[in-house]
């Protein structure tokens, strides 16, 4: 019989007002590289309910064996932002680029998965603001 234990810790960083959240990080391994995978947006703050596309995400990268930890940030952090980008006023702050930077720069590999959404002409503005 065998007794298996695994912690998944999770550390979050949200904007005062608690509209944006900057990171959702998941780890499972510290001894292991980590991973960082930019999306557009947040659906859910992400410590204890995640949206289908994180959880996926998640499930994915644990699979890898390389991995023990990811972190998840959006080049749009206010997570009320809805499909229509571009009528969200509040979609982002000088905090979601500072957030997005310092993952990347600590990550051993980095995702970027913004999908269809990437065509829009709003979202290559902002990518090629970051």
């Amino acid at each position: 019989m065998q007794n298996i234990q695994c912690i998944l810790e999770t550390e979050a960083i949200f904007s005062d007002d608690n509209q944006h959240r900057y990171l959702l990080k998941k780890t499972w391994d510290n001894d292991k590289k980590i991973i960082s995978v930019i999306t557009c947006y947040p659906n859910f703050e992400g410590t204890k309910k995640l949206d289908l596309t994180t959880q996926l995400i998640l499930n994915k990268v644990s699979e890898m064996k390389d991995f023990g930890s990811i972190n998840f940030v959006n080049l749009y952090s206010n997570m009320i932002t809805t499909t229509n980008i571009k009528h969200m006023a509040n979609s982002h702050d000088k905090h979601t680029d500072i957030h997005i930077m310092k993952v990347v720069k600590e990550s051993d590999e980095v995702i970027l998965a913004w999908g269809a959404y990437a065509k829009k002409p709003i979202v290559e503005m902002r990518v090629n603001e970051i």
